[in-house]
């Protein structure tokens, strides 16, 4: 109860804020500032809170989202924007899977001639859980650049550069840093339909040993530390009208100097969004992929601490309602079957939630 309390107080300060900001904003007319917020409490049954493949254990639980942006214009075309999300998971019975989840992003870009325009992006994340064991830290740092189609007549260009880093409080062994290189080419075909096709080229360093197969149970650590190397090429089809729907499809192939993390990735994305009644929206998503892991075995290899990382397959309906301009009613199901976290090791459950969302403007 006690790990709990501090968990409300980590929200109820990041609610502060917003009350605070929102208190000072609202009412002005600054062209240089906009401010929105939103707060979504919801109930949601879970049946198998510990994504476990062998065994799953259902429980009620509280779900408190917090989501605000301040963005605005700064002299000579550069844009500015900030953001804070806080997210608390509270269980009724099984509270050691309680957990809190916050980030700040803070991005600023700005447009040169020619319409090309550069930018940097900086983000923090906060993971903790009731249990301590698998609380993390991660930053993400990005740099960007995007080149319309008027000045390179292929089509549109965006080329992006990543860092990522994340660090586990207990556990180093899973502690990795990854470096991320995206290019992106895209074209209208005509005023309702978008495609393009991307690519990216991945890195990641691990803070552990990679180790290899000596004989069928026999395994030995090398004088290296683990290795990924990933490259992805995919691509994205987007088409609006009353309604909207993206598709996007991948093909990723990691390479690891450790055995057992190598690995062949095909995945299909596919979004839907309409709005169904006057003030009733409905969204489908679907994620369907295979993986083929090159090395053949039956040993479990643990390939993370946090299973919710690896989103492969799922199916997600949800159907929202507009009480009033600042009023939201949303009821949400989902399916998945995702890899746990030993390797090409499946667990399955399901999520059903309901709750209300309120808009600051």
């Amino acid at each position: 109860m006690k790990k709990t309390t501090i968990f409300l107080k980590e929200f109820l300060f990041i609610l502060l804020c917003i009350v605070y900001f929102s208190d000072s904003i609202f009412g002005q007319t600054n062209p240089l500032l906009k401010f929105k917020s939103k707060l979504k409490v919801s109930g949601e049954i879970d049946n198998n809170i510990g994504e476990d493949y062998k065994q799953s254990i259902s429980d009620k639980a509280l779900k408190l989202f917090t989501n605000t942006e301040a963005s605005g214009l700064l002299p000579k075309n550069t844009y500015y924007k900030v953001t804070m999300n806080g997210g608390l998971r509270a269980y009724s019975v099984y509270q050691r899977e309680n957990r809190f989840i916050g980030n700040v992003t803070g991005s600023l870009s700005k447009l040169l001639i020619g319409n090309i325009l550069l930018g940097i992006n900086g983000t923090l994340f906060y993971d903790k859980y009731n249990d301590n064991s698998r609380n993390n830290n991660s930053y993400l740092g990005e740099g960007f650049i995007s080149i319309p189609k008027r000045i390179i007549f292929i089509g549109d260009i965006d080329l992006y550069y990543q860092n990522f880093d994340t660090n586990y409080k207990y556990n180093k062994f899973f502690n990795f840093t990854e470096s991320r290189y995206f290019i992106s080419i895209g074209r209208k075909i005509n005023s309702r339909t978008s495609f393009s096709v991307f690519t990216r080229l991945g890195k990641m360093d691990y803070e552990r040993n990679a180790f290899e197969k000596k004989s069928e149970n026999n395994f030995y650590y090398k004088d290296e530390f683990q290795c990924d190397r990933s490259s992805d090429i995919g691509i994205n089809l987007q088409y609006f009208r009353k309604f909207l729907i993206q598709a996007i499809l991948l093909h990723r192939n990691n390479i690891s100097n450790s055995y057992g993390f190598s690995f062949i990735e095909k995945r299909l994305s596919v979004i839907f969004g309409r709005k169904i009644f006057r003030n009733y929206m409905m969204k489908l998503y679907f994620d369907l992929e295979s993986k083929r892991y090159k090395d053949p075995s039956e040993i479990f290899i643990i390939v993370d601490l946090n299973e919710d990382k690896e989103q492969d397959n799922r199916s997600i309906v949800e159907l929202s309602r507009n009480i009033n301009e600042n009023i939201d009613f949303e009821v949400r199901f989902e399916w998945c079957r995702n890899e746990s976290r030993f390797r090409n090791l499946y667990y399955s459950k399901y999520l059903f939630s309901t709750g209300f969302s309120y808009k600051f403007y």
